[in-house]
C-alpha cells in the first residue's frame, strides 16, 4: 500500500495539531507538515512532492487564499499529480467550480456536522486503499462510486444551504444547523426520531433541537419579505399559524432539493 505523503495548507493552529496527532495514530501516513502561506505551500510541494494535500480556501490568518495557490500549482505542477481535498465555509457553487477547475478533487464544506480532520485523512486513506488496489478495472469502478457518492454528498448539502439561505436562515441564526441536518437526513429516508437523532449528534437535548429549529423558521418567516417567502415556499400554511412547522418545513425541502 502506498504511504500518504500528507501536506496540510491551514491557518487554524488547532486543525493542524489535529492532523499531526492524527497522522500518528493512522498507518501508512506521513505528515509532512503544514503552512498558512499559498506561496510557502507551493515551495514545500516542490521540496517534499506530497501525494495528499489538505487546502483551507480562506487563510484569514496568513497569506494569500487556496485559490492562490491552486492556481500556482496547476502554473507549476508537480511530477506527480498529489490528491487534492479543499476544505471551506464558502458554500458558493461558483467558488467551488473554480476551485475544481484549478484542480481540486474533492471539497469538503466546514459547516457540515461531521466535518473535522479525522473525516479529511479517513477520505484520503479510503482514496489510497481504492487507487492501490489490484485489479485495475475494478479500481476504477470503486474510484467512481466513491467519487459519484461523495459528490452527491457534497452537492446535498450545498443545495438545503443555499435554499435556507434564500429565505433567510443564516448560519448565524440557531437552529439552522438542526434543519440543515434533518432534511439532509430525509432526502436519505432517515425519518423517524429526526430530532433524537441529532439532538445526539450535538449532545443537546431533543426539545431544545425541536425548539431551535422552529425558532429559526419562526425568525424567518417574521423577518423576511412575504414576496420571497411566497416564491421560495410553495407548500400549504395553516393561516392561524401564518408560517410551516418544523416537519412540514423539513418534507417540504427535502423533496425540492432532490428534483
Amino acid at each position: 500500500m502506498t504511504e500518504i505523503g500528507l501536506l496540510v495548507l491551514e491557518d487554524d493552529a488547532k486543525v493542524i495539531h489535529q492532523y499531526e496527532q492524527l497522522s500518528k495514530r493512522y498507518p501508512l501516513v506521513n505528515y509532512l507538515g503544514s503552512t498558512n502561506s499559498a506561496s510557502k505551500a507551493l515551495e514545500m510541494c516542490e521540496k517534499l512532492k506530497p501525494n495528499s494535500i489538505v487546502v483551507d480556501l480562506e487563510l484569514q490568518l496568513g497569506e494569500g487564499t487556496g485559490l492562490d495557490f491552486l492556481k500556482s500549482l496547476r502554473e507549476h505542477p508537480l511530477s506527480t499529480n498529489p490528491y487534492i481535498i479543499v476544505v471551506t465555509n464558502n458554500v458558493s457553487s461558483s467558488t467551488h467550480k473554480m476551485a475544481r477547475n484549478l484542480g481540486a478533487d474533492f471539497i469538503i464544506t466546514k459547516n457540515q456536522k461531521d466535518y473535522n480532520a479525522k473525516m479529511v485523512l479517513d477520505l484520503f486513506r479510503t482514496y489510497n486503499e481504492t487507487y492501490n488496489c489490484c485489479d485495475d478495472e475494478l479500481y476504477e469502478n470503486n474510484k467512481t462510486q466513491l467519487e459519484a457518492a461523495l459528490e452527491y454528498r457534497t452537492r446535498l448539502k450545498e443545495r438545503i444551504s443555499e435554499e435556507l439561505d434564500l429565505i433567510g436562515i443564516s448560519p448565524r441564526v440557531k437552529g439552522r444547523k438542526y434543519l440543515r441536518d434533518a432534511i439532509e437526513l430525509t432526502c436519505d429516508k432517515e425519518r423517524p426520531n429526526l430530532s433524537a437523532m441529532i439532538a445526539k449528534s450535538y449532545s443537546v437535548s431533543t426539545p431544545s433541537v425541536e425548539r431551535a429549529m422552529q425558532g429559526a423558521i419562526n425568525r424567518a418567516w417574521n423577518t423576511t419579505d412575504t414576496e420571497t417567502l411566497e416564491k421560495q415556499y410553495t407548500a400549504y400554511i395553516n393561516p392561524d399559524r401564518g408560517h410551516p412547522t418544523a416537519t412540514e418545513f423539513i418534507f417540504y425541502y427535502a423533496d425540492k432539493v432532490l428534483k
